[in-house]
Parts: C-alpha cells; sequence; structure tokens
C-alpha cells in the first residue's frame, strides 16, 4: 500500500470514528478528539508526505498515550448489546487506525 492510499485509509477511519467518540463523549477524550480532527487537517495540508508521516506518527503519542486516551474509552450503556455493539465498532477503528499510523 502506498502511503497516499495510506492516507486516504487514515482519513477514511478518521471520519467512521470521530462521530462515535463526539456522539459518546463523557468529557475525558476532548484532547483526542480534537487531535483526530487535526489529523484531517493534515492530511489535506500541502506538507509532503514524509512532514505528514513525522507529524501523524507523532500525534499517535498523543492519541494513544499509555494510559487513557482512546485505547482506554469505553461507552456505557444499560442496554448489553448496544454497549457491545458501540464498544466493538470503537474499538475495531482504534485498532485500525493505531496500525496505519504508528
Amino acid at each position: 500500500m502506498s502511503y497516499l492510499e495510506t492516507e486516504l485509509e487514515i482519513k477514511i477511519v478518521v471520519q467512521q470514528l470521530l462521530p462515535l467518540l463526539i456522539k459518546y463523549d463523557n468529557g475525558k477524550i476532548n484532547y483526542q478528539i480534537q487531535k483526530l480532527k487535526d489529523i484531517n487537517e493534515i492530511i489535506d495540508s500541502d506538507m509532503n508526505s514524509s512532514e505528514k508521516k513525522e507529524i501523524l506518527k507523532d500525534m499517535s503519542k498523543n492519541i494513544y498515550p499509555p494510559q487513557g486516551g482512546l485505547t482506554d474509552f469505553y461507552v456505557w450503556d444499560n442496554d448489553n448489546s448496544k454497549r457491545i455493539e458501540i464498544n466493538q465498532a470503537i474499538s475495531a477503528l482504534n485498532g485500525k487506525l493505531w496500525n496505519l499510523i504508528k
């Protein structure tokens, strides 16, 4: 996969992840939500691919710190199946994004 294809894939994942995070934000991931918005701006910028790659790699440390951040974000819902469905979707997108930008 070329880096241009990777950038497109990152953008798609962020566009799928952001609405879920915004909808279920408990106030603890505002920083990560903003960083995801920043990712889209970086990808759309006229920077060269190596600059984008380096910036995105650094941003991944802010989005996925050792404690907290998106890796520790879970949605609670009294409906067990709804809770599982939401958290599986967020987890899958988080995993995909992590693999793309790490």
